[in-house]
C-alpha cells in the first residue's frame, strides 16, 4: 500500500507542472515546451494505476481547455498525446468519460475530423477517446449525438479511402492477380 501511495504522490507531483504549462497563456512558454508537456503527460498515464490521479488533478479540463484555445496546425503533437491521454484515463475511470463530455471534449473530436490540418494520427487518436468514452455504459448515449455519428463516419471514410489508395507490394499484387 505504501508503494503505490508513493507512486501517487510522485505521479501527482510531476503532473501539477506539465498542467501548469499547458494552463498557461503566458508568452514565455514555448511551442516545444508545451509538446514535450504534452508527451511528458501522455507516457505517465501509461499507468493504469494512475486513471484517479489525473482526473483529481484536472487533467480532463485543462486538456480540453487547451484544445479548444489552441490551434491544430501549431500543437498537432500536444493534440494526438492530450487526446490519446484522455482516451486512457477515460477507459479506466467512468468520472473523467464524465468529465470529458461535460467539458465538451466531444467537440474535440468534431474538431479533429474536419480540421483541414488534421492528419491521420489525430483522426485515429480521437476515435480512440470515443472508444475510452464508450467502454462505459452510462457514458455510450452521449457517443451518440448526430454529430459524434457524422465524425465516426467520416473517420471510417477516409480510412477506407486511405487503405484503397495505399501502394501494394509486388508481391501482394501478383496474389491478387493469380486469385
Amino acid at each position: 500500500i505504501f508503494h503505490l501511495r508513493s507512486d501517487n504522490a510522485m505521479a501527482a507531483s510531476a503532473i501539477a507542472p506539465m498542467l501548469a504549462k499547458l494552463g498557461s497563456s503566458s508568452k514565455n512558454v514555448t511551442e516545444d515546451q508545451l509538446n514535450d508537456s504534452s508527451a511528458v503527460l501522455l507516457t505517465l498515464s501509461n499507468n493504469r494505476r494512475l486513471a484517479q490521479v489525473f482526473y483529481e488533478a484536472d487533467t480532463i479540463q485543462a486538456s480540453v481547455k487547451f484544445m479548444r484555445s489552441h490551434s491544430i496546425k501549431r500543437f498537432g503533437m500536444s493534440y494526438e498525446c492530450l487526446l490519446l491521454l484522455m482516451g486512457r484515463v477515460a477507459s479506466e475511470n467512468e468520472d473523467a468519460a464524465n468529465a470529458i463530455i461535460k467539458n465538451k471534449g466531444l467537440e474535440l473530436v468534431h474538431k479533429c475530423t474536419y480540421d483541414k490540418r488534421s492528419n491521420r494520427r489525430l483522426r485515429s487518436h480521437a476515435a480512440l477517446m470515443l472508444l475510452g468514452i464508450a467502454v462505459h455504459p452510462n457514458c455510450r448515449p452521449a457517443t451518440c449525438g448526430s454529430r459524434t455519428l457524422g465524425c465516426i463516419r467520416e473517420l471510417l471514410d477516409r480510412a477506407v479511402y486511405m487503405a484503397s489508395k495505399r501502394p501494394r507490394s509486388q508481391q501482394s499484387s501478383s496474389k491478387i492477380r493469380i486469385r
